[in-house]
């Protein structure tokens, strides 16, 4: 009896001493399958966000026209002893000197006498450039036209030879006749009297009579 029971308790420690490293590694598979599953179900890697980007035709601003200007440009001609004589379209507005230096300048034989070259051009004016000596029949400044400023006129009594320069085809030399024959022949008892002037003819007359006046001395 005393050996049975010996042999029972041999085999109990036996049975303990086999279930210790069982229970262990049943420990260590337990442990090992729950990191894993906490792993799997742990997102990796550095996260980040998609935009997208949606069109609207209410947002979306079409592209500025560019602005533009449009230069008035008026035909002129101009003819004679000029360089380069023709039609030419200048800038409204343009001054005589301007379209002279434009066509190639006068020519040697060129009589400037007539013009005032500060006088401002408009449009279909005819320019003919005479030739020293050589009177012509032809006016200097035609189709020249002026718009009226009120009452406001030349007075042929009193006016400077600069005044009279802003009359239309009147130059220096026109200017100091007439008031040459003023000094000689004394006041102008009425516009017409111009035409006693040398150089002013009934055409040119036509053209300055709007822009004339008298007064008494």
């Amino acid at each position: 009896m005393r050996k049975t029971s010996h042999r029972i308790r041999q085999m109990d420690r036996r049975g303990r001493a086999k279930r210790g490293p069982i229970v262990f590694f049943v420990a260590v598979i337990v442990v090992s399958a729950s990191i894993l599953v906490i792993t799997a179900r742990r997102p990796s890697g550095v996260g980040f966000t998609i935009t997208t980007k949606i069109a609207s035709s209410e947002t979306a601003q079409p592209e500025p026209t560019p602005f533009s200007t449009t230069i008035l440009k008026i035909p002129i001609h101009i003819d004679g002893e000029i360089e380069v004589p023709g039609v030419y379209h200048v800038k409204d507005g343009t001054l005589l000197v301007e379209l002279v230096e434009a066509a190639g300048g006068f020519t040697d034989n060129a009589d400037r006498s007539p013009f005032n070259l500060a006088m401002r051009l408009t449009a279909h004016m005819k320019i003919f450039v005479p030739r020293l000596g050589d009177p012509s029949d032809q006016e200097p400044v035609q189709g020249y036209t002026l718009a009226p400023q009120g009452n406001d006129k030349i007075d042929l009594n009193r006016a400077t030879r600069e005044e009279l320069e802003t009359l239309p085809g009147v130059g220096p030399a026109t200017a100091d006749a007439i008031i040459s024959y003023r000094d000689t022949y004394g006041a102008f008892g009425k516009i017409e009297d111009l035409m006693l002037v040398p150089g002013i003819k009934e055409g040119r007359f036509a053209r300055l009579k709007d822009h004339l006046t008298v007064s008494l001395p």
